[in-house]
């Protein structure tokens, strides 16, 4: 069996092209046409907070002062430090001169594409093939933590950067640096994606990125130091040695001081403010809200398994949680390939997955926060300890999950005959004695074991085991999944999206 997609491939060709071209024009399509229609697409607390405090800096912006106060509130209340209006951030700039729901929509457009051709880069920077690509960007930018999340502009614009910055750490990895013009390019990338990220005004967006690319840079120091050593096999041609890993930690730490550099300007008085605010008070309670707890994995198998937001006449979601923080489910697929690529990883069948398995773990446990004996540690943690909502830590397993997608899909790929290998499958057998030219390729998804089959399986098992136990002890079942208030007419109600869902 081939080894799974490490091979860089690094020039586009016209595969590349229309799936960037998709991922430009899908935000487009899904966002624009409600704005012209006079219906933007406005909830939450972009509706009652985020939109109105950009639009606050926008006319402070136009009139020639600094967005540093808000006189509306109150007796005045901070607006950059505050974090919340992002009012640094570059696409924040764009109230200024645009109409207000105009600039909103470059805003969440802009993020979407950002993301989508980020991960994009990322998939095929990694090996994955155009196709395999396409499918995990689509998968990070329209599911699971950027669906719901999208409700938070700066988390949504925040978590757009980490495909950047994580493309940043491979190509110091494979840039073989002899000299600082080698990594000058992928350091300002990491650096200022990484400021921008603090710009758009989230701390949430801020760890999560920053777990995402520890979790990388550590397995890219492993992995550079694993190949430094190794000594070269008979036969093999003489490469360049890779960058060691004192020097990419070095590159990664220039690159955080420039991006310490860029957001300053938000950090500096954000710091100062969040240590006067009620949030200076770290305390346990606050600390684990919103941490996820065992039957919340049902909703990662049936995202709406409990109701949704009232759409296509399903029952508005009456759990003991808001539905958009409980969105994280990014789809069936993902998880057969969580499942399949984490048995071959045991099997060492799968080089360079472990790391995307780790990722998905650590953001998994992270978000359980306070269920667990680790969220009692980490609530004493320098900055990370003050952040509420540990449930949004998904978003790591998410963006995890979409890699893992996207190197399923790969596999699958190299698995399937060729066009060529199928014309000739339909040649007769040669005579015995007769040159087997032309004849079949052995199997190719054949040689996918009964383990890796099985553990396929696992994820579509599980959903409808939840859907069947939904009808068989409705009571039972919504009491497990911690729902508000219990109701043995849910199934019914639910009965359409259900018979989707098998």
């Amino acid at each position: 069996m081939r080894e799974l997609p490490l091979r860089l491939r690094e020039r586009f060709g016209p595969a590349d092209r229309r799936a960037v071209a998709i991922l430009v024009a899908l935000p487009i399509l899904l966002d624009v046409p409600w704005a012209l229609a006079g219906r933007p697409i406005l909830d939450g607390d972009n509706l009652t907070q985020n939109y109105p405090l950009r639009v606050l800096t926008g006319e402070l912006l136009r009139h020639g002062r600094l967005p540093l106060w808000n006189p509306d509130i109150w007796s005045g209340a901070p607006l950059l430090a505050g974090w919340n209006a992002g009012a640094m951030f570059p696409g924040t700039w764009l109230f200024a001169i645009l109409p207000g729901v105009a600039a909103w929509e470059v805003n969440m457009v802009g993020a979407a594409i950002l993301a989508g051709v980020g991960m994009h880069l990322l998939l095929r920077r990694i090996g994955c093939t155009p196709l395999a690509s396409l499918l995990g960007s689509l998968t990070f930018t329209y599911t699971g933590f950027m669906s719901g999340q999208s409700a938070h502009i700066g988390l949504f614009e925040g978590t757009a950067f980490a495909p950047w910055m994580l493309l940043a750490i491979d190509w110091l990895v494979r840039s073989r640096a002899t000299r600082f013009s080698d990594t000058a390019l992928p350091v300002a990338l990491l650096g200022v994606s990484s400021g921008l990220v603090v710009l758009a005004g989230d701390p949430r967006a801020i760890s999560n990125d920053a777990i995402a690319v520890g979790v990388y840079l550590i397995a890219c120091c492993v992995r550079t130091e694993r190949a430094r050593r190794r000594p070269p096999q008979v036969g093999e041609p003489a490469t360049l040695p890779s960058i060691s890993a004192w020097r990419l930690v070095g590159s990664v730490l220039a690159a955080a001081v420039l991006a310490a550099a860029v957001a300053c300007v938000q950090w500096l008085p954000g710091l100062s403010y969040l240590h006067q605010s009620q949030r200076a008070v770290g305390s346990l309670a606050a600390f684990g809200a919103g941490s996820l707890h065992f039957g919340d994995l049902g909703y990662l198998f049936v995202p709406f398994l409990y109701g949704g937001n009232g759409n296509y006449h399903m029952p508005v979601f009456a759990g003991s949680y808001n539905l958009p923080e409980l969105t994280y489910g990014t789809g069936l697929l993902p998880l057969v390939a969580l499942f399949v690529l984490t048995v071959m990883a045991f099997r060492h069948r799968a080089p360079g997955v472990t790391v995307w398995l780790v990722t998905f773990l650590v953001g998994a446990v992270l978000s359980a926060g306070t269920n667990t004996p680790l969220g009692h540690l980490l609530v004493h943690l320098p900055l990370y300890g003050g952040e509420r909502l540990q449930n949004r830590n998904s978003g790591v397993s998410d963006l995890a999950l979409s890699v893992l997608l996207a190197i399923f899909v790969d596999l699958l790929e190299q698995r399937l005959p060729s066009r060529r290998e199928r014309e000739q499958s339909i040649l007769p057998t040669p005579r015995r004695g007769e040159d087997p030219v032309g004849a079949a390729a052995p199997g190719h998804l054949g040689e996918l074991g009964i383990a890796e089959r099985a553990a396929g399986l696992l994820a579509p098992a599980v959903a409808v085991a939840l859907v069947v136990a939904m009808y068989v002890a409705p009571v039972a079942t919504e009491r497990w999944l911690g729902a508000g208030s219990l109701s043995t007419a849910l199934p019914v109600e639910m009965t359409p999206y259900y018979v989707v869902v098998l």
